[in-house]
Formats: C-alpha cells, sequence, structure tokens
C-alpha cells in the first residue's frame, strides 16, 4: 500500500493502540520489523522506504499482515512519535511513569475501518501488540484509546495472553469502571465494542469490590452477545436475577435487580462463575476513574 499515513491519526476509527516507550527509546522500523520476523506471528507487508527515495519520505509507518489483516504502526523513530489521549484509568502502571514516556501507535489498516471494533480483529491486534512490547527494548506499558486505559506492561501481556488462550475479555484494561452521580457503577469503553455502556444500579454497586467484580463479568458476556435492544432478564454471579433495560436510545443497557415473580424459563445464566477476573490473580485492581 504505497503513500503515507498522516502522523499520529489511524486510518481506522479509533481503534488505536499506544505503545509506550522510555525516553529515546522509542523503537524505528528496523526494529519493529525485526521482532515481527522473529516472531513468525506476520509480516512487514509495507514499507514506504522501499517505496520511495530517503528523501521523499515525510514519516515513519509500517503496515503490519497478520492473520490476512492489515495493521498500521505509526509515529516510528527517528521521526516524530505520537501524542497519547488523556487517560481516565491506570491498570499496572503509575501516572508519573507514563508522561515522560515517547509513543507509537497501532491501529487497524484502512481496509478494515468498518471492523475495526469487531473482536477478532482487536483479538489479533492485541495479540501482535503484546509481541511488539516483549521484544522491544524499553517498553513501559500500553494506553487503549476508546477507554482511555493506560496499562503496564508485564499486566498487559499477561491478560492478552490469558484472553487469547480462551480466558475472559480483559474488563478491566479494555474498559474502565466509573462511579455514576446516584451511587452506582458504570462501564467506560464498552460502548466501543457493544454500542452500549452498562449502568449497574446503586443498590447492587453498595460494596465496591462485589459490584466491579459483577461489571466485569457482565461485560465479559455482553462483549460477545449481540447488541441487547429489549428488556432482557439473566442469572448473574451466585444465581442473582437481573434485569437489563436499555435506555437512552439503546447507548446504555440498565442493570438492575429483580424483585417479584419471574416467567418460566424466562431466565438465563451467564457464563462467568469460573471467570472471576479479568486480570490475573482473579480480584480487581484498586478503584480507578473519578
Amino acid at each position: 500500500m504505497a503513500g503515507s499515513r498522516e502522523a499520529g491519526v489511524g486510518q481506522a476509527s479509533n481503534a488505536c493502540l499506544f505503545l509506550l516507550f522510555r525516553p529515546g527509546m522509542r523503537p524505528g522500523s528496523d526494529a519493529i520489523s525485526q521482532v515481527v520476523a522473529q516472531s513468525g506471528c506476520g509480516i512487514v507487508s509495507h514499507d514506504p522506504r522501499q517505496a520511495f527515495s530517503p528523501e521523499g519520505i515525510d514519516d515513519s509507518w509500517l503496515e503490519l499482515l497478520v492473520d490476512g489483516l492489515t495493521f498500521d504502526v505509526l509515529g516510528l523513530s527517528p521521526l516524530e512519535g505520537v501524542h497519547c489521549p488523556g487517560l481516565r484509568h491506570d491498570f499496572g502502571i503509575a501516572p508519573d511513569e507514563i508522561g515522560p514516556c515517547e509513543a507509537i501507535v497501532i491501529a487497524p489498516g484502512p481496509h478494515l475501518s468498518g471492523a475495526a471494533n469487531a473482536i477478532p480483529v482487536i483479538r489479533t491486534m492485541m495479540g501482535m501488540a503484546s509481541t511488539l512490547l516483549e521484544g522491544t527494548e524499553g517498553a513501559v506499558g500500553v494506553v487503549w484509546q476508546p477507554s482511555a486505559s493506560a496499562i503496564g506492561k508485564e499486566l498487559f501481556g499477561k491478560m492478552i495472553g490469558q484472553w487469547l488462550e480462551g480466558g475472559p475479555f480483559p474488563a478491566l484494561g479494555l474498559t474502565g469502571v466509573t462511579m455514576t452521580e446516584d451511587g452506582g457503577l458504570a462501564s467506560d469503553g464498552l460502548a466501543f465494542f457493544t454500542g452500549q455502556e452498562i449502568e449497574i444500579d446503586a443498590a447492587l454497586s453498595s460494596a465496591q469490590p462485589q459490584a466491579t467484580r459483577l461489571a466485569v463479568r457482565l461485560i465479559d458476556h455482553l462483549v460477545n452477545q449481540d447488541k441487547i435492544e429489549h428488556e432482557e432478564m439473566i442469572l448473574g454471579p451466585g444465581k442473582t436475577r437481573l434485569r437489563l433495560s436499555p435506555m437512552a436510545g439503546g447507548r446504555i443497557l440498565r442493570v438492575s435487580a429483580m424483585e417479584g415473580d419471574v416467567p418460566g424459563g424466562a431466565l438465563r445464566g451467564i457464563d462467568t462463575d469460573s471467570r472471576a477476573s479479568a486480570l490475573p490473580g482473579g480480584e480487581p485492581p484498586r478503584w480507578t476513574g473519578p
């Protein structure tokens, strides 16, 4: 794919994953190409240095082909890096570690613009990103744009590895959780995948760790479902009876406890009891967000 990429801006939606590096250690095209070749996970399908004379290159980027999908890597050294978005959540990395970092970005290529939020695309991109972090000197973590979440390198590698091996969706990382004005709990970034954010009723959120665990389990369930257009009733963790009610034109999925009789056969369970958390160790991390 000959041509250039606008520095710092992926060509497909906002599905951008920023890879963070210590100052002065942001990799160039050769370093990324070497990691990709050694990993055997994909190939460099386009390098603009092979299409133009050095004098004609106005930016530094690569196109990677992984499992039939293309991803752009932008902001490579020695030219200017990319600017990370503001953060709302941090997992496994302190905010003061992020400030001095330099960043490159990986994002779905132009042909994936209509499917950049599809789970197979995101899984493939996250797997390649984990490979790049592990194989490139000076990497410290990532920032996932849809939820404005920073994730430390070690934690990112563990949670993505578990997900790719059949474990839970990394809810606390690829999404975040925040408190609502009425004392409930809401997801942040789930709408990128499903078109909906969840809001857990305050009555189910009085105990913060349990409410966060419930949010994680619901997110793991919902990212593998179609958007919920009509009210549903489900059995949650511990056989809790839950009502899922679309609100705000379908943009919000309100989660509340059910009361009264339940129609026969109306309840279905969500397979989450064995998936206590999307983080290694089975427990949610410290509270983040407002």
